[in-house]
């Protein structure tokens, strides 16, 4: 039975139950003890309508996208066993309708189905003798003292339809709680209906929203990377030491807001606190900035005729100071003269040149703290500068323990991650995803074991700030190495997987689900993973984080875009944007705005 074959058998079930709610009523009410059942008759039969009505209604709200016309929608609705309910294009348009919500609603819908069977036969509905309405019984007052007697002409007929219907009356005032469980469960399988479909709504039109929205920083963000790739190689090529092996390069893992290209940076001499101790430098915190190379030029500035005196100040605004800080020069203001528009030159400055590194290791030895800038790293195309942060912005023990998003995630963490921490983390995560992926930063088999976070003091987990630590020893950077196409599929199915943890806060490895997908060797299986990542996402995320959460992480296990040779054109980045960086941005806006930073 198909979705909408399915709501309309429920449709009809409805005036069934309460048509024999109504027969027994004319039936019970001549009786003495009718007064004992009449409250629970008149309880049942308003549950029963109340059901109804919002079955209804949630009906209409699911059939409002597929039958437009609303005189049609009505006819519909009013004869739910008609042959239109079996109309091959409804099905087709409620998939459509719940592109990733439909499996869940067949679950639903088939739930519903089943307790209107259970309540069918726990109210006698197929029974012939309360289906005759026991109406050719001719029940006649004798007097006022509620003696009743039978015709005879009627007895001989209805003995066995009255002995169905006094074992129904004392079926229902005996099965109470059955059938109160029964009415509960409806009730509560009608609003999930209902959270269904207005949460299948609302993601369609903050989808329709954010389609009017301007993309700017979506498109810096899908390019990101190959700055970041650039960086890589050329810190690479700085690395000149003979103590390469034991360097780490921390990169902070950020969802960008603006277009600017910065990289923040922890670069670590070692893991190892003694090798620390002996070496040159233990640790700094860098920030990489793209620095647009710019050539003195002599531009042309126009003079305007005046009849008015010279002035002896020219008045000029203020630079911002983003910009002040790139130009050295003085500012000319506007001259007046009573020529007629000549134009003068003006030289305009040139940010100055800064050091090439050409050997970071000794470079980062030798820093002295007033220093201001470390040097720049460049190549034909592209100039990046190195500054100093100070020790407040990040990490600031000397010890420099981490601890990893898989440890975080795990039984046996010291720490509980909040839902606005998660949230956080699954954000920074997507966009660096987007930012990273097919740059050296973010490898193909990286995991939720390569994601750090530094303490401080020992106990404080600095969870606002994730990083991923590269080794420069054996990496190469071979533009051939990697392919959007190949990558994009395994990485993708990966990031899918660390959300819904990061969505309920448990390990894959740790939920129920995945301990029934076992491999035969008993060991890590990514196939097996995703299955049951999948199953885990189609049965709870929705209702754990609502469908912007779930959406993103359904589309991320999926990815049908990877997975076509569209791919390789680099499409898949804009799809991510949209499918899961801004949903996952929407939910942090909206946790934070509900609880706060904090």
């Amino acid at each position: 039975m198909s979705g909408i074959e399915a709501a309309g058998f429920v449709l009809a079930v409805f005036p069934l139950l309460i048509s024999a709610l109504e027969d027994y009523r004319q039936g019970w009410e001549i009786l003495e003890d009718w007064w004992k059942i009449k409250r629970e008759y008149k309880k049942c039969q308003q549950n029963i309508k109340l059901q109804k009505l919002v079955f209804e209604e949630n009906l209409e709200q699911l059939l409002s996208t597929l039958v437009y016309d609303e005189d049609e929608l009505k006819l519909l609705i009013a004869d739910p066993g008609g042959d239109k309910w079996r109309d091959a294009g409804l099905e087709d348009g409620l998939k459509e309708r719940l592109p990733r919500s439909y499996d869940i609603y067949l679950e639903i819908i088939g739930e519903i189905k089943t307790i209107m069977e259970s309540l069918k036969n726990a109210l006698g509905v197929d029974m012939t003798g309360i289906q005759g309405k026991i109406a050719c019984e001719e029940v006649v007052s004798i007097s006022e003292t509620s003696v009743y007697s039978i015709k005879s002409s009627t007895l001989k007929f209805e003995v066995k339809p009255n002995f169905e219907f006094q074992k129904q009356r004392i079926k229902f005032t005996f099965n109470k709680k059955p059938r109160n469980k029964l009415l509960d469960e409806l009730a509560s399988y009608n609003t999930k209906l209902q959270k269904l479909l207005e949460s299948s709504d609302r993601l369609a039109a903050s989808r329709h929203s954010r389609g009017k929205k301007p993309q700017l920083v979506g498109a810096r963000l899908t390019s990101f990377w190959q700055h970041a790739k650039t960086v890589y190689g050329l810190l690479q090529k700085a690395w000149r030491c003979n103590c390469l092996g034991f360097h780490h390069a921390n990169l902070l893992l950020q969802h960008r807001t603006t277009p600017e290209i910065e990289l923040n940076i922890f670069f670590v001499f070692s893991w190892n606190a003694k090798e620390r101790e002996a070496a040159p430098w233990s640790y700094r915190k860098t920030k990489i900035r793209e620095v647009i190379n710019e050539v003195s030029t002599n531009i042309p500035v126009p003079t305007y005729p005046t009849p008015l005196m010279p002035s002896k100040t020219t008045n000029s605004l203020p630079l911002r100071p983003s910009l002040k800080n790139r130009f050295t020069g003085s500012n000319k203001g506007v001259k007046w003269e009573t020529s007629e528009l000549p134009s003068e030159t003006v030289d305009k400055p040139v940010e100055k040149v800064s050091t090439e590194i050409t050997d970071l290791c000794t470079t980062i030895a030798s820093m002295q703290p007033s220093c201001s800038q470390l040097g720049c790293l460049r190549d034909t195309d592209h100039q990046y500068h190195i500054y100093p942060l100070p020790e407040e912005e990040g990490p600031s023990s000397t010890t420099i323990e981490t601890i990893t998003l898989e440890t975080l995630l795990s039984k046996t963490s010291p720490i509980r991650l909040s839902r606005r921490q998660r949230y956080s983390i699954a954000l920074k995560l997507a966009s660096s995803h987007l930012q990273l992926q097919d740059s050296p930063w973010l490898g193909n088999q990286w995991s939720k074991k390569d994601i750090l976070f530094y303490t401080q003091n020992g106990n404080i987990i600095l969870t606002e700030h994730p990083y991923i630590s590269k080794s420069f020893l054996s990496e190469t950077v071979n533009p051939s190495q990697s392919s959007t196409y190949m990558l994009a599929d395994h990485g993708m199915s990966t990031l899918g997987i660390i959300l819904l943890e990061l969505c309920f806060g448990i390990a894959l490895e740790d939920h129920e689900i995945r301990r029934n997908f076992v491999s035969l060797d008993g060991q890590p299986n990514p196939g097996l993973d995703l299955v049951a990542a999948m199953q885990w996402c189609d049965r709870y995320a929705n209702d754990e984080a609502g469908p912007e959460f779930a959406g993103a992480i359904d589309w991320c296990l999926r990815n049908p875009t990877a997975r076509t040779i569209a791919a390789k054109e680099q499409g898949w980045r804009e799809e991510l944007f949209t499918q899961v960086v801004e949903p996952l941005q929407y939910c942090h806006k909206q946790l934070v705005a509900a609880v706060g930073e904090r």
